[in-house]
């Protein structure tokens, strides 16, 4: 299939979330739809009222977006007319499903069974369980997430080692993956060189509030340490109350608790950071956050695990047992060797301008071509 054969079909981007709804994954979904339509393909997004927008369908050129109306069960967006809209999408419907919640993924299989419409799997992350009814997710995703991913067209992942993970644990031939990683945009690259503050390192934790995050590392390091430093904590989630007691219990003055922000917001919080910090104990490959701060020429230290190794890997510092000491004793001795600073803000900065969101729409629209 050619460009123009591809430009007669309607490229449906399927996100449970979508912004203002904060988050990489409902960030990816947007660029993806706008950069497609850019380049003059149909493209709609389908997702939920509980992204933060009002139900109905807004158009803008050939870009769709459809917010069903739903309600939030077990973290997830329940928009019950779902199905029924899938039943009249056209026959010649491409569906690219920004794979993370449960319930849309099963019924997206189910309209493929039915009306043999393909569909691209986009494995952001291989989540794991979260609140009250975790446990059930895992054996959700045991039963599910296999024959979904095996009956996709092609499953993207964000880096090799997402892509091992779909291959090994839930059995998807090595020939049907492909390696797309995230993007920055312009917008996010620094102006002006960085230069470390000299009173105190001023660190920086940028995402969701949530159980695998592992946040606690970071204020139980903050605690620890004995240099000079103030932690930022922008983000929202259902762990954020037990964060805040936290710092209150340990007399924390130097932690602060921002909430959510926009990119322009967010662009400032960069400015005026010295080190950017990732505690978790997985990530999505190539994560926002992060690429976003090395662009910005931030320093990164994170935990030497799936989805931040890789990107990490020769160009910012990777806590291979990440308990809080061992953040602490890092941070404190960079707060020692303003030189090594400024060597890995340079290495952070080459390394963001390797993930153009430009690359990363002409990837995506070379694998649609190659599959129909």
């Amino acid at each position: 299939m050619n460009k123009e054969e591809l430009k007669k079909r309607t490229i449906v981007h399927v996100s449970p979330y979508y912004p203002p709804h904060i988050g990489g994954l409902e960030r990816v979904a947007k660029t993806s739809a706008e950069g497609l339509e850019k380049l003059g393909y149909k493209v709609q997004v389908v997702t939920s009222s509980k992204s933060g927008l009002k139900s109905g369908t807004k158009k803008n050129g050939n870009l769709k977006v459809t917010t069903l109306k739903s309600f939030e069960f077990a973290h997830t967006p329940i928009a019950p007319t779902f199905f029924w809209y899938l039943l009249w999408l056209p026959k010649n419907s491409l569906i690219h499903l920004h794979l993370s919640q449960a319930y849309y993924p099963e019924l997206i299989l189910l309209l493929f069974k039915i009306r043999r419409i393909p569909y691209i799997a986009h494995f952001h992350l291989d989540v794991g369980p979260s609140g009250f009814f975790g446990s059930l997710f895992l054996i959700y995703k045991k039963l599910c997430w296999e024959p979904i991913l095996r009956n996709a067209k092609m499953v993207i992942a964000c880096s090799s080692d997402q892509a091992a993970i779909v291959q090994t644990k839930y059995n998807v031939a090595k020939e049907k993956v492909i390696v797309i990683p995230n993007f920055v945009g312009q917008d996010f690259f620094s102006k002006s060189a960085y230069v470390a503050a000299t009173d105190k390192l001023r660190l920086l934790y940028v995402g969701r509030i949530a159980i695998q995050k592992r946040i606690e590392r970071l204020i139980n390091a903050v605690a620890a340490i004995s240099v000079p430093v103030q932690l930022t904590i922008v983000g929202d989630g259902e762990e954020l109350p037990k964060l805040k007691e936290l710092a209150k219990k340990l007399k924390l003055e130097n932690v602060f608790f921002e909430g959510r922000k926009n990119d322009q917001e967010m662009q400032v919080y960069h400015q005026n950071s010295d080190l950017f910090l990732i505690s978790s104990d997985r990530e999505g490959g190539t994560p926002l956050v992060a690429l976003e701060a090395m662009a910005a020429g931030l320093p990164i230290v994170g935990t030497d695990v799936t989805g931040v190794r890789e990107l990490l890997q020769g160009v910012g510092i990777l806590v291979e047992e990440p308990y809080a000491e061992n953040f602490s004793k890092v941070i404190e001795d960079l707060w020692k060797k303003p030189a090594e600073l400024n060597s890995l803000s340079l290495k952070s900065l080459g390394k963001a301008k390797q993930y153009s969101e430009v690359d990363y729409i002409k990837r995506l629209e070379e694998v649609y071509i190659k599959l129909l």
